[in-house]
């Protein structure tokens, strides 16, 4: 029996080598334990319930935390790459009530939530004028959990509209989900007069194509520019020397 935890304590984060050990989450305390090295942190915190967790250096040193009212916070182990010395939690802002945190890359966070919306974050070192170090990149729509819902006529034309008592606490809200079709616009380039567009491989062996070709242009998908921008006539040679290419590599043996 390990003393100095928090009875309700109810989330364990394992923490890799070399540091070892794991962390305990508690409603007003974290605590590190190592029992190998008779290591024990704990530091006090306001009153919250931890809901997600993601690790975000390989060595363990830093933890994302998400409680139930959608606040973000960092926990750092200070650490002599050996041995744990001390903890530090430091909020950084609000966001949906987390389920889910998976730190992708360069303080980009992705906050999965099944009580709101979901969000793509980025992380600043800076807070702004709000006292955040949040930046919201993407939201993803979520109309659960649906607590209740009826079906109304706002336009009188006919067509039912549901509207729905969606999300829980902080993330509570009215949605109308109306009958249609929705699109979502990833991209745009300013190509006037196109009479026609195909796509080509760059490669037999290629997986995915990578070329979008018109009529007087190529442009490359990976990183969504023009990377031919020549006079018309050098360009549809160009163009018709990947079409000889593409169907010569296409042609069955």
């Amino acid at each position: 029996m390990t003393t100095g935890v928090e009875l309700g304590a109810s989330m364990i984060i394992p923490v890799p080598a070399p540091l070892g050990g794991c962390i305990l989450l508690g409603e007003q305390t974290i605590s590190y334990l190592n029992k190998d090295k008779g290591d024990t942190k704990t530091i006090h915190m306001d009153l919250c319930v931890t809901r997600a967790w993601g690790k975000v250096d390989e060595n363990g040193s830093r933890y994302l935390l998400g409680d139930h009212m959608g606040q973000l916070y960092i926990l750092v182990l200070k650490n002599d790459e050996s041995k744990v010395l001390d903890l530090n939690l430091e909020s950084l802002g609000s966001t949906s009530s987390a389920k889910t945190i998976s730190y992708l890359d360069s303080g980009v966070v992705f906050i999965g939530s099944c009580f709101g919306d979901s969000q793509l974050i980025k992380l600043h070192p800076d807070k702004d004028e709000n006292g955040s170090n949040i930046e919201v990149l993407e939201t993803f729509t979520n109309l659960g959990p649906i607590q209740d819902f009826c079906v109304v006529d706002l336009e009188r034309q006919g067509q039912g509209q549901v509207v729905t008592c969606s999300g829980t606490l902080k993330d509570g809200s009215l949605r109308i989900v109306r009958n249609g079709i929705g699109i979502n616009e990833q991209a745009a380039v300013e190509l006037p007069g196109i009479k026609g567009l195909w796509s080509l491989r760059d490669s037999a062996q290629s997986q995915y194509d990578k070329y979008l070709v018109q009529r007087s242009k190529i442009i490359s998908l990976a990183v969504c520019v023009c990377v031919c921008e020549r006079e018309r006539v050098c360009v549809c040679v160009y163009v018709y020397v990947c079409m000889h290419a593409c169907m010569y590599m296409l042609r069955p043996n």
